[in-house]
């Protein structure tokens, strides 16, 4: 998930999501990083 690219109602509403979404599987990635992966191809 891009984490720079989302939002929540509070930086603490924002944190837990992030955290759940990593407890889930996801790996947490900017949006900078998310461009050079494109960019790879």
């Amino acid at each position: 998930m891009v984490t720079d690219a989302s939002g929540g109602v509070s930086k603490e509403a924002h944190d837990m999501a992030i955290q759940r979404m990593i407890q889930a599987g996801a790996t947490p990635i900017t949006w900078e990083q998310y461009l050079l992966e494109l960019q790879r191809d």
